[in-house]
C-alpha cells in the first residue's frame, strides 16, 4: 500500500467515525427533546413555528397581565391527596352537558390551527375523539364547520360570536346544527378586541375566516369583525329542541340589556 492509499484509508475511516459520532449525538439529542410536559411541547413549538406565528399562538394583549394570571391560577390548583384507599381501577371520566368524557379535560376553542399544521382543525378534531374528549370548534378556526364534521365522529361543540348582524350568527348555529355539533359555547368577553404588541410588531397576517365565507368579506380585519359584535352574555346551549328554538329567537330578538337563559 502506498503513501496516498494509506492517506484515503485514514480519511475514509475518519469520515466513518465522524458519521458514528454525528448518529450518536443526534440519537442523544432526540432522545432529550421527547417532550414529557407541556413546558416542553410549547418550547418544540417555538423552535419549529415561525415567530409570528408562535407570539400569536402563545401571546396576550397590552402587557399580558390577565395571560400571566391565567397560568398562575393553574398553579393554585392542587390535588386533594386520599390516603388508604383502593387505586387499582382509576376511573378519571366525566360528564359535561350530559356527554361522557375520559377527563375533565376538553380542548377549547383555540384559532386558525393552520398556521402550525396543514391539516389544520381536522387534526385537533381526530386528536380529541382518539382522547375520548370534546373539540370546541373556534369561531376563528381555519377549517370550515362542515370541514371538521366530515373528519371523524366525535361529540363537538361550536363557539359563537353573536353579530350584531343576527342573521349571520343565526346562519352559522344552523351549520353547526346540521353537521352534528352539539352545543354552542357564546363567548362573552371580546366586547372590543385586545391590543397585542407581538402581533403589531411582527405586522401578523391571518388568513381569511372560512367560516365567514359568503357571509362577511373573508380579507376584513379582526377589529371590523369584533365591530359587528354585541356585548352579549355567554354560556353553554345544547342543540336540541326548545332550546335550540329559543336559541333562534334570541338571536334575532337580541337587546343590548337580553340575558340568555
Amino acid at each position: 500500500m502506498n503513501y496516498s492509499d494509506l492517506c484515503m484509508q485514514y480519511v475514509a475511516s475518519g469520515i466513518d467515525l465522524l458519521e458514528k459520532l454525528i448518529n450518536v449525538h443526534v440519537c442523544r439529542f432526540q432522545m432529550a427533546a421527547e417532550p414529557v410536559n407541556l413546558n416542553e411541547f410549547q418550547e418544540l413549538a417555538r423552535l419549529a413555528l415561525p415567530k409570528m406565528y408562535y407570539d400569536f399562538y402563545a401571546g396576550g394583549a397590552e402587557d399580558e397581565h390577565t395571560l400571566k394570571e391565567n397560568v398562575e391560577a393553574f398553579h393554585r390548583i392542587t390535588f386533594r391527596p386520599r390516603i388508604l384507599v383502593d387505586v387499582s381501577r382509576i376511573d378519571l371520566s366525566t360528564t359535561i352537558l350530559d356527554y361522557k368524557i375520559s377527563a375533565p379535560i376538553i380542548i377549547a376553542p383555540t384559532a386558525l390551527h393552520k398556521l402550525a399544521n396543514p391539516e389544520g382543525e381536522v387534526a385537533t378534531a381526530r386528536a380529541a375523539a382518539s382522547c375520548n374528549t370534546i373539540m370546541v370548534l373556534s369561531f376563528t378556526s381555519s377549517s370550515s364547520i362542515e370541514e371538521v364534521a366530515a373528519s371523524c365522529n366525535a361529540v363537538r361543540f361550536y363557539q359563537l360570536y353573536v353579530f350584531k348582524k343576527r342573521d349571520i350568527a343565526a346562519t352559522l348555529v344552523q351549520r353547526a346544527e346540521r353537521n352534528g355539533f352539539k352545543a354552542l359555547v357564546l363567548t362573552a368577553d371580546t366586547p372590543r378586541l385586545g391590543r397585542r404588541e407581538a402581533d403589531i410588531k411582527n405586522k401578523m397576517i391571518t388568513p381569511p375566516l372560512k367560516n365567514l365565507e359568503g357571509l362577511l368579506s373573508t380579507k376584513v380585519s379582526s377589529v371590523r369583525i369584533l365591530k359587528l359584535m354585541p356585548r352579549d352574555h355567554g354560556c353553554f346551549f345544547k342543540l336540541e329542541g326548545f332550546r335550540m328554538a329559543k336559541i333562534y329567537y334570541k338571536l334575532t330578538n337580541f337587546d343590548q340589556g337580553d340575558t340568555y337563559s
